[in-house]
């Protein structure tokens, strides 16, 4: 009954919806989705659509894309396109606005066969951002919530940090990625969200509320958590004990 009911959501978006239907970097956690309904059903309606939003999105969306092909990272939506930036002047890329796409690029990776046609830019893309990411990560092991600018909403964030986790154990377990920055951020990282984001309690905190920006609900404390946080640091977690075993 509940793959009758992912059918009866995801199959009439395969059919019918607008390659533009897409209009934010999160709407990318999806493409797992897609690719687990194609694994599922043998049907490449799924992943086909789910490749003509992602495009969209990359390439034209607001005429230039989301993506920064120099900076390797994605855009929040049109908002955030330069000439916007932060306060200090530089480019706004939102930690968990990244972090949502490297999600859904993992588990988009682990269902469609390596056969399929976008799969190596997907896995290419990946390899790219992760590249990116690592330099950007704090002394403390977390990624700040704007990547790019050190001093604009720093502070430990959760979500981000824990899609990224996940990003670089998928990435090593499968020899996307490989050298000891990787190994040395995704422990740092690891130990952070372990040692600081979990209290003794096993509350989850330092996670960013909802939010439309990097800034939304700064300063995050350890008070501060979120159900699709804690499913984020599940998903983290399930990496690492792959990556482990």
């Amino acid at each position: 009954h509940k793959l009758a009911g992912a059918e009866a959501c995801l199959s009439p978006i395969a059919d019918h919806a607008k390659a533009d239907d897409w209009t934010f970097v999160d709407s990318t956690n999806q493409l797992g989705a897609f690719a687990l309904m194609r694994h599922i059903t043998g049907e490449t309606k799924y992943t086909d659509k789910a490749y003509e939003f992602y495009d969209s999105l990359k390439r034209t969306a607001d005429a230039t894309g989301l993506y920064d092909e120099q900076a390797h990272l994605w855009f929040r939506d049109a908002h955030f396109l330069p000439p916007a930036t932060t306060p200090n002047g530089r480019p706004n890329f939102w930690s968990r606005g990244n972090g949502w796409n490297i999600g859904g690029t993992v588990m988009a990776l682990t269902y469609l066969p390596e056969s399929d046609p976008h799969y190596g830019e997907y896995l290419q893309t990946l390899q790219d951002m992760l590249a990116a990411v690592v330099p950007l990560q704090r002394a403390d092991g977390f990624w700040n919530a704007c990547l790019t600018d050190p001093d604009y909403v720093a502070g430990p964030e959760t979500s981000g940090t824990a899609y990224f986790v996940m990003g670089l154990a998928w990435a090593l377990k499968h020899g996307a990625v490989e050298g000891a920055s990787y190994w040395e951020s995704l422990d740092r990282a690891w130990s952070a969200l372990v040692e600081t984001a979990v209290q003794p309690d096993g509350f989850l905190g330092y996670c960013q509320p909802d939010a439309d920006e990097p800034a939304d609900g700064y300063p995050f404390t350890a008070a501060d958590t979120n159900p699709y946080c804690v499913g984020i640091f599940l998903l983290a977690a399930s990496e690492v004990a792959r990556l482990y075993d």
